[in-house]
């Protein structure tokens, strides 16, 4: 984990995700905003928020996050 720049928490809901943030070294993580719950707004934020090696990402598991994958965020 010595190479991760920024944690993201995710907390998936229907129809929109509130994204809080924080930074390697950082004590609080802070709420960066809520996008829409679709995989084309989780790609651009992932893509604002860093390379995929750099970002350790978690979500609230739940019924609204089976289509939320790696590949769906980056197209791979």
């Amino acid at each position: 984990m010595k190479d991760v720049q920024k944690f993201v928490g995710l907390d998936v809901s229907k129809d929109s995700i509130a994204v809080a943030i924080a930074d390697s070294g950082r004590g609080e993580p802070r709420f960066h905003g809520t996008i829409q719950n679709k995989p084309e707004d989780i790609r651009k934020l992932m893509k604002k928020l860093g390379k995929p090696e750099s970002l350790l990402v978690c979500y609230e598991a739940g019924s609204w996050v089976w289509n939320l994958s790696i590949s769906s965020i980056y197209g791979h």
